[in-house]
C-alpha cells in the first residue's frame, strides 16, 4: 500500500470514530440529564387529571298513566228496508155491498218514501182479470172508477186487485172481494153498515196519518 492511499485510509477510520463517539456522548448526557430531574427536590411533579363530573339533569316526575276503557264493540245497524206505497180498497168497505146501479170503487194511496213521489199513470185495475184502468180517474190521494161499464152491474161477488208503483219503481198492490146487491134488495142500514163505516174511517185515518208522516 503506498503512503498516499494509507493515509486516506486512517483518516476515513478516523472520522466514523468521531461520529460515534458524538452520538455516545449525546446519548450519555441525555441520560443523564433525565436522572438530574427525576432526584432534584422542589421540581413541580405532573399531577395526575380528575375526571370531570358530568352534570346530571334533573328527573322529571311522570303524570300517572290513567287507564284506557276498553272498546266496547257497537253492534252492526240494521238497514231499514225500502218503504213501498201504501194502497187500500176503501169503498165498499168490509162487510158491506155495492148496489148494481152505483157499482163505484175508490181506492186511496200515499207514498212510502219522501225522496220517492208516487206515479199517477202507473195506477192499475182489474176486475175479474179485465182491464178496467182506462175508467177510472187518478187523483193526488185517491182514484175511483166504476165496476162494469154497465149501468145495472149483474148482482154477485167480484174479484178486484189494483197496483200503483212510484218513480223509483216500488209498487204496491191490494185484493179484495166485492159483492153486487140487486138495489131493490139494498138492505137500510144497520149494525153491520155502522161497523163497516167506522173501519172504512180507520181506514182513511190511517192513510191520513202515513201521509202526515211521510211528509214531515
Amino acid at each position: 500500500m503506498s503512503c498516499r492511499e494509507r493515509t486516506k485510509y486512517i483518516s476515513v477510520g478516523w472520522a466514523h470514530r468521531q461520529r460515534w463517539t458524538r452520538i455516545a456522548a449525546a446519548l450519555i448526557a441525555t441520560t443523564f440529564a433525565a436522572r438530574l430531574n427525576a432526584q432534584a427536590p422542589g421540581m413541580p411533579q405532573p399531577q395526575p387529571q380528575m375526571p370531570v363530573p358530568i352534570p346530571q339533569q334533573p328527573s322529571i316526575p311522570q303524570e300517572p298513566t290513567v287507564p284506557q276503557q276498553p272498546v266496547i264493540p257497537q253492534p252492526a245497524q240494521p238497514i231499514i228496508g225500502y218503504r213501498s206505497p201504501a194502497l187500500a180498497l176503501v169503498q165498499p168497505g168490509v162487510g158491506s155491498q155495492l148496489a148494481q146501479d152505483k157499482a163505484v170503487l175508490i181506492f186511496r194511496f200515499a207514498q212510502g218514501e219522501p225522496a220517492d213521489p208516487l206515479d199517477a199513470s202507473s195506477f192499475a185495475v182489474w176486475v175479474n182479470g179485465s182491464v178496467r184502468t182506462p175508467s177510472f180517474q187518478v187523483g193526488a190521494t185517491e182514484a175511483w172508477g166504476l165496476l162494469s161499464d154497465s149501468h145495472d152491474v149483474t148482482p154477485g161477488a167480484y174479484q178486484v186487485s189494483a197496483r200503483i208503483c212510484s218513480t223509483r219503481g216500488a209498487c204496491a198492490t191490494t185484493s179484495a172481494t166485492v159483492t153486487v146487491a140487486s138495489s131493490a134488495t139494498m138492505p137500510t142500514a144497520s149494525p153491520t153498515d155502522a161497523n163497516a163505516s167506522r173501519k172504512q174511517r180507520v181506514i182513511d185515518l190511517l192513510l191520513a196519518g202515513l201521509k202526515r208522516l211521510i211528509s214531515q
